[in-house]
């Protein structure tokens, strides 16, 4: 058994889930458990609860809907938002949607978690979450496009024929960003160098056409760009450090605002 210092030593590496993910990946080179799973089916409610033998190390899944942890007895170590935590005994905690964790058990410990759901699914777990962060990105940024289209009155086909609409296009160099594949939608805009927040990184509409930043910039609930405007030109800007490789995403909401204010200048 570890000590409760080295645990939260081992597990402050972990404080984010880059770290978590990373550790993820050198704890599946080594013999894993089979944790044994109870499902128990409610009218709209799921709980699944599972036995977590003392010593292990574990990491858990990234819930797309927020959900009820219930600690029924042991003792673990489980690193959450705020930091490493140990949790002993009978504990109700709150469940968050987009969260990855990890955890040390120094005894047996008992944990069920409670879900809303509307039905039942053949495999309960990938129906309510994912395995890698990632994933979940993908998955809330397209809901939450679902969502935009309703906040600002348009239709999934407007927003395609506008997509599609060559006669409102015009490309200009790319210096510093290239299109490749993305994981959100097709195509979309990458940085090929690091950003600081605040830097411009190209027009996105010059002369009322669209640039590449115009038509490429993918949506996402958690951007790291956004548009704005001197009078004329829309612009592409950073709100956030960006490394390199990473795509440059907007709020549409932010973008059509921005579309409509120049209107009115």
């Amino acid at each position: 058994m570890l000590a409760e210092r080295d645990v939260h030593d081992f597990l402050a590496v972990a404080d984010c889930v880059e770290k978590i993910e990373s550790m993820e990946r050198v704890m599946s080179t080594h013999p894993q458990l089979d944790i044994e799973v109870e499902e128990y089916f409610f009218e709209g409610l799921y709980a699944r609860k599972i036995f977590i033998p003392a010593d292990t190390i574990l990491t858990g899944r990234v819930y797309k809907h927020d959900y009820a942890d219930i600690m029924l007895d042991g003792d673990i170590s489980v690193v959450i938002p705020s930091g490493t935590q140990r949790l002993k005994g009978f504990n109700i905690c709150d469940g968050k949607a987009g969260r990855k964790r990890a955890g040390y058990a120094y005894k047996d410990t008992n944990w069920i978690t409670v879900h809303k759901i509307d039905k039942v699914e053949p495999d309960m777990k990938e129906a309510l979450s994912f395995f890698s962060l990632s994933e979940y990105s993908v998955w809330a940024d397209r809901q939450d496009f679902l969502i935009m289209l309703e906040d600002t009155g348009f239709s999934q086909e407007q927003v395609q024929a506008q997509s599609y609409n060559d006669s409102d296009r015009i490309d200009i160099e790319l210096i510093d960003v290239e299109l490749a594949l993305s994981p959100i939608n097709q195509t979309g805009l990458f940085t090929k160098r690091a950003f600081l927040a605040g830097e411009v990184v190209m027009p996105s509409r010059i002369n009322g056409k669209r640039t590449q930043a115009g038509r490429y910039t993918n949506h996402s609930k958690n951007p790291n760009a956004a548009m704005a405007h001197d009078g004329g030109t829309i612009y592409l800007r950073v709100i956030r450090d960006v490394p390199a490789g990473e795509e440059l995403t907007v709020d549409y909401r932010q973008s059509v605002s921005v579309a409509r204010s120049l209107c009115q200048v």
